[in-house]
C-alpha cells in the first residue's frame, strides 16, 4: 500500500475545502475545523477541534503532517478577532508543530490588506508592506511569526477573493445607491485559482523544487472599482452609471509569480471570473 505524505489544513473554510478536493488523491489530507460540516470533501479526514483547546497540541502531534496550510479566518472585523486568528492562532500552530517529526513546509494564507500605502507605483512582492490599520498590522505580525520560525515557509497574500457564493460585487453592481462615494483600484483573485495555486505549490515542494517565501496571488489587472461594477451591469443588461470625476484611491497590485508564468491563472481578470459566475447564475 502506498504511503502518502500528509497535508494538514488548519482552518477548513471554503478555500481549504476546494484545495482538499484537488489534493485528496495524491496526499493524505487532514483538516482541523471548529464546527461540523454537513458535507465534508470525500477522502479528507476532518478533525473537529478548536486550535485554542487543550487537545490541539496532541491532535497535531498525532497527525504529524508533512505540509501545513494555515487558512484560519477572523470571525469578524474587530481587533480581538484578528489577533486570535492571525497572531495567537499562528503562534499556537507553530508551537504544536515543534512536536512533529515530519513537517517540511508551512503555508500561511494572508491578505494584500497589509499594503496600506497609497502610491502611484504598482506594488509587488518586492515592496515592503506598510499597514494602514490595526488589523493589517496583526496580519503582518502573523507573517513575521511564520518567517521567524524554524519551519520552511511560504506566505500567500490574497487580493479580493471572489467566486462561488462570494458574489458581493454582483450584488453591489445591481444597487448603485450602495456604491462608495469615491472610486478606488481593485485587484481580484478567484477562489478556484487560490485552491489550484496552493495545490501546485505543495506539489512543487513535495518534488523538492524551490518555491518563493512570499507570494502575492492576484490578477494583474488593476481596475477602477466603478469600471468593474459597470461591466457587471452591462452583462446583466442594466444601464451604466456615470462615473465620478476625480482621483482613484487605493493601490494597484502586480503578482511577480503570475507575471513570470510560475502559475497560469484560470481566470486572468475579473471579466473571465465574473463572466463565469454570471453564466452559472443564468443556468
Amino acid at each position: 500500500m502506498e504511503i502518502k505524505n500528509k497535508i494538514l489544513i488548519i482552518g477548513f473554510g471554503k478555500l481549504g475545502q476546494k484545495f482538499a478536493s484537488l489534493s485528496a488523491s495524491a496526499f493524505d489530507v487532514h483538516a482541523i475545523k471548529r464546527n461540523p460540516l454537513k458535507n465534508p470533501p470525500i477522502g479528507v479526514q476532518v478533525h473537529y477541534q478548536n486550535i485554542f483547546s487543550d487537545e490541539f497540541f496532541s491532535l497535531v502531534k498525532n497527525i504529524d503532517p508533512h505540509y501545513v496550510i494555515y487558512s484560519v479566518a477572523a470571525d469578524d472585523a474587530n481587533e480581538d478577532s484578528y489577533q486570535k486568528a492571525y497572531v495567537d492562532g499562528v503562534d499556537r500552530a507553530l508551537q504544536a508543530l515543534t512536536h512533529c517529526r515530519n513537517v517540511k513546509h508551512f503555508i500561511f494564507i494572508s491578505s494584500t490588506r497589509v499594503y496600506g500605502q497609497e502610491v502611484e507605483k504598482i506594488l509587488t512582492e518586492e515592496d515592503i508592506a506598510q499597514p494602514a490599520d490595526a488589523n493589517a498590522q496583526r496580519l503582518l505580525r502573523g507573517e513575521a511569526l511564520v518567517g521567524e520560525g524554524v519551519i520552511p515557509s511560504s506566505i500567500i497574500r490574497l487580493s479580493g477573493i471572489y467566486g462561488g457564493d462570494r458574489n458581493y460585487l454582483i450584488r453591489l453592481a445591481k444597487d448603485p445607491d450602495l456604491w462608495p462615494k469615491e472610486n478606488r483600484w481593485t485587484n481580484r483573485i478567484h477562489e478556484d485559482d487560490v485552491a489550484k495555486f496552493s495545490q501546485e505549490l505543495i506539489q512543487k515542494i513535495d518534488q523538492n523544487q524551490g518555491v518563493d517565501n512570499l507570494i502575492l496571488l492576484t490578477d494583474n489587472h488593476s481596475t477602477p472599482l466603478f469600471e468593474v461594477l459597470n461591466w457587471i451591469r452591462a452583462e446583466l443588461g442594466l444601464k451604466a452609471i456615470d462615473l465620478p470625476v476625480g482621483p482613484i484611491k487605493g493601490k494597484r497590485l502586480n503578482s511577480l509569480s503570475v507575471q513570470k508564468n510560475l502559475y497560469q491563472l484560470i481566470f486572468p481578470s475579473y471579466r473571465e471570473g465574473y463572466g463565469k459566475m454570471l453564466s452559472d447564475l443564468n443556468q
